[in-house]
């Protein structure tokens, strides 16, 4: 209850500058001639503004990449046998010690929501047969939501277990198709998330690879700053310091009235992402309103009111049912 309000807190500070982003990992600049300490990758990180994205490493692995131009390591957790693709022979778990590890933060004024992960995976013919991806909001505790699309050489298994499902498939070439949907607990992030991606049931622990590339994540990032939108041209009450009254404000039902100085010819109604969820235009503009937003979620919206002399300006209006 407290995050929601929290999210709904924010989203009512006033959004001045929002964009869809997508920000992609290429691993260019691994090299598999790297003979020291190389856990770290060395490609520059995607470049998003009001978003700082980290580097990724690796932990609980080997040293140094086995690969060149994607992240690629070896030593991983075993218990897959070689040949055998029956995901309930397999003796192995998910290690919270071997993993690579890459984080996303908001920069100052920013909110960031994050609407999706998708990344290609490859092994060696020795590798893992499984993956998850896990996060630093709950501490690691859980996978997050996986899917592979329509590529049939992966599967899910499990609660959001990702499996290399055929032995037999080729490692030449990635298998692309790993997608994490993330879930609303990854909109309105004002910190910074990390993100683990795990892997174990390798069928040989020295040798075995797991090996990742085209990391993309996408989402929005939004500007947030303290107080409420700016108002233009919008007008007062008399004798009162507010432009308009909108009443209940929170609402939990939806319905509220909503009473302006001048009449109004139209009222727009938008969510966080600026889409247009209520429109209405009164036959006869009117200084008064009752407006029935019931079938909008609750949540933070922006009112854009028409004023029959020419001006506009916005409101907010907070709906918890």
């Amino acid at each position: 209850m407290i995050k929601k309000f929290l999210f709904l807190f924010l989203l009512f500070k006033g959004v001045l500058f929002a964009q869809n982003f997508t920000g992609k990992y290429n691993f260019s600049a691994v090299s598999g001639s790297c003979v020291s300490t190389c856990s770290v990758d060395p490609t520059p990180p995607p470049a998003v503004t009001g978003l700082d994205f980290g580097s990724f490493l690796a932990s609980g692995t080997s040293t140094a990449p086995n690969a060149s131009g994607r992240f690629s390591f070896q030593k991983w957790p075993g218990g897959a046998t070689n040949g055998v693709d029956t995901y309930t022979a397999f003796t192995g778990s998910l290690s919270l010690s071997s993993y690579y590890e890459v984080s996303l933060a908001p920069q100052a004024g920013y909110t960031l929501t994050l609407s999706g992960i998708s990344f290609s995976v490859r092994r060696s013919s020795t590798g893992i047969r499984n993956y998850a991806v896990r996060s630093s909001l709950d501490g690691y505790s859980r996978n997050l939501p996986a899917s592979v699309g329509t590529n049939p050489k992966l599967s899910v298994v499990d609660t959001s277990v990702f499996f290399w499902s055929f032995d037999a498939t080729s490692n030449a070439a990635d298998q692309v198709g790993s997608l994490i949907t993330p879930d609303s607990s990854f909109s309105a992030l004002t910190d910074t998330v990390t993100f683990r991606f795990y892997a174990w049931n390798a069928e040989n622990v020295s040798q075995g690879t797991f090996s990742i590339d085209s990391v993309v994540f996408t989402g929005r990032v939004y500007d947030t700053l303290p107080g409420p939108p700016v108002v233009t041209n919008l007008h007062k009450i008399a004798g009162t310091k507010q432009d308009i009254l909108l009443f209940p404000n929170p609402s939990p039902d939806g319905k509220v009235t909503l009473e302006s100085p001048v009449a109004v010819l139209n009222v727009e109604v938008v969510d966080c992402l600026g889409d247009l969820v209520f429109q209405y235009k009164p036959l006869v503009p009117t200084p008064v309103l009752n407006l029935d937003l019931g079938m909008v979620d609750e949540g933070a919206y922006f009112i854009h009111l028409t004023f029959s002399d020419g001006k506009s300006g916005y409101t907010r209006l907070l709906i918890c049912k």
